[in-house]
């Protein structure tokens, strides 16, 4: 009776009769006075509190048409379809994002709609078939019902002298439970409304049902949604652990492999996105997480192909034995991952590497098949041909090991020229000595065969530390052994390397065909050098001398 009756009083445990409006006759009247605007704008603030977003899912609210879900989202979005939407077509909200524009990002969809909408189900062996409407327009009663009450109490809080009714009535005990009642239980009924949960998968468009929840930022909620996903195997489940061996397995031979055995990572990315089929990702850190952890478990490698297209073996290369440095992003650049037996078929792996021997023995063959004389890209190319998997700068390495050794040298010219050029690079001069395409490659025989050798020359020689220690202080007196002991020797190269200055720098000095005029205008430079720079046990040191002259002062010093 206290809840229900408009003209009756309560005193002394007897109700009478009284033409005073009460609170209850004041609601009823407030009540009828509110429109559906307010009403719905009341239930629209109540259900936006239902779910927020957290590192996992993004929260759209509010949603009525396809064009209101993002297609720009990097972790899954859950729609929550607004109360008012009327009818919804379950298909349509994830494959297009209206006007019947294609949706890009259809795997990232998930939607929460309440039992006030109606909803077109695509069942696996059915066509769309119209849901009941009947339940849908009982709670749209029972909720207008309710938020009616909430916005009449509210109403009257704000005004109670309008109403005739006294402030002090509405701070007794039972006016304020009963609006906290009415409060509570207008967010309970707003939370019972969200049960149908849609997400796509394997076997179509699925819908699963929610146990009503509530709580901060709808966390139950969301807990509910990725264990329906998680135990459906539609979601990858996020987190610091390790995915494990049997995940990545899964995942290559299903996904990332199953038509073919190599893959960029940022295709991967998008399928993960665009793909329905596919599993769902927490987020992107996640797919950085499952790369790398691939890598590390040998499950498959991860490359990067250097810019030259014609390249045919990558210029990175992570796999079980070298793993990747935690500076290295797979999604960031232009990386892809493979199969380990697709590495291994390409000779990539370590173990596959052609050795310096064989591709030394391929530059012997292509020379001798070319008549002594080829371009380097020819004798590269041919060395390619030979091992798919050999490298650049590894046919490079050796060909300059083989020029070292006066084995053969370089010249820029043409292959089947008859004069001597003016430069022949060879011997020391080859050491760093940078390779040009269109550059001719010469064997020491078809040198002699043109003529641009002499006769076989003696040649003098010191390396290494051992060689260092024993020309540096000899250089101290170099001039003075040119100038008044008779030394008369070219020094045809001679390099020192890794000399240690007082403040911790390192010099290094080259000089090539000096004669013994170029030697003695040195000699003040030798003797700074001597006096600022010092030799350590990391000091390396070459000297050359072709046809050297016994009787030559210097040579006579460092045969001492």
């Amino acid at each position: 009776i206290s809840e229900s009756a408009f003209y009756l009083r309560y005193e002394d445990g007897k109700y009478f009769a009284h033409l005073d409006p009460t609170i209850n006759s004041v609601l009823a009247q407030i009540r009828s006075t509110i429109d559906e605007r307010k009403i719905r704008q009341k239930l629209k603030a109540v259900a936006a509190n239902i779910a927020s977003d957290n590192n996992n899912f993004h929260i759209e609210k509010d949603v009525k048409y396809p064009q209101d879900i993002p297609d720009n989202q990097e972790k899954p979005t859950l729609a929550i379809i607004a109360l008012d939407a009327g009818h919804i077509t379950i298909k349509d909200m994830f494959t297009t994002k209206g006007d019947a524009v294609p949706r890009i990002r259809q795997n990232l969809v998930l939607l929460l709609v309440p039992k006030t909408v109606e909803t077109d189900d695509l069942q696996p062996d059915q066509s769309f078939l119209f849901t009941v409407t009947k339940k849908s327009d009982e709670a749209k009663e029972r909720l207008e019902s309710i938020a009616r009450q909430v916005l009449a109490i509210k109403s009257l809080e704000e005004n109670p002298q309008t109403y005739g009714i006294s402030p002090d009535k509405l701070r007794v005990a039972d006016f304020v439970e009963k609006k906290n009642e009415r409060n509570l239980a207008l967010t309970t009924i707003v939370n019972e409304m969200y049960t149908g949960f849609y997400y796509s998968g394997t076997s179509g468009f699925t819908r699963r049902e929610l146990r009503p929840a509530s709580g901060e930022s709808g966390a139950s909620l969301l807990n509910q949604i990725e264990t329906i996903l998680i135990e459906a195997g539609e979601y990858i489940k996020p987190g610091g652990e390790r995915y494990g061996s049997a995940i990545l397995q899964s995942l290559a031979k299903d996904f990332f492999f199953k038509i073919s055995d190599k893959e960029t990572c940022k295709k991967l990315l998008n399928s993960f996105y665009n793909q329905r089929s596919w599993p769902i990702l927490p987020n992107k850190g996640a797919l950085e997480k499952i790369l790398r952890e691939g890598v590390e478990s040998g499950v498959w490698v991860a490359y990067k192909m250097p810019a030259d297209i014609s390249e045919v073996v990558p210029n990175e290369l992570y796999s079980q034995k070298k793993p990747l440095p935690y500076s290295v992003s797979l999604l960031e650049g232009d990386y892809s991952i493979m199969t380990v037996e697709g590495a291994r078929k390409r000779g990539w792996m370590e173990s596959d590497r052609v050795s310096d021997e064989k591709v030394k023995a391929s530059i012997r063959e292509t020379l001798q098949s070319s008549g002594g004389a080829v371009t380097y890209e020819a004798l590269q190319t041919a060395v390619k041909t030979q091992y798919a998997n050999v490298q650049e700068t590894q046919i490079a390495d050796n060909l300059r090991e083989m020029m070292q050794g006066y084995n053969c040298a370089a010249y820029t010219g043409t292959v089947h020229q008859p004069t001597r050029p003016q430069t022949l690079v060879d011997g020391f001069s080859s050491y760093s000595h940078v390779f040009e395409p269109e550059e001719i490659i010469i064997t020491k025989a078809e040198q002699a065969q043109r003529g641009w050798s002499s006769a076989p020359r003696r040649t003098f020689s010191l390396e290494g530390n051992s060689g260092a220690k024993k020309i540096v202080p000899i250089l101290r007196k170099i001039g003075s052994l040119y100038t008044r002991s008779g030394a008369k020797c070219t020094i045809d190269s001679l390099d020192i390397s890794d000399m240690k200055l007082p403040g911790g720098a390192r010099l290094r000095i080259s000089v090539e065909n000096a004669t013994s005029d170029d030697i003695k205008r040195l000699d003040e430079f030798f003797q700074a050098f001597c006096d600022v720079a010092k030799v350590t046990d990391e000091t390396e040191a070459e000297i050359r001398i072709n046809n050297p002259d016994d009787s030559c002062a210097f040579l006579k010093e460092l045969k001492k």
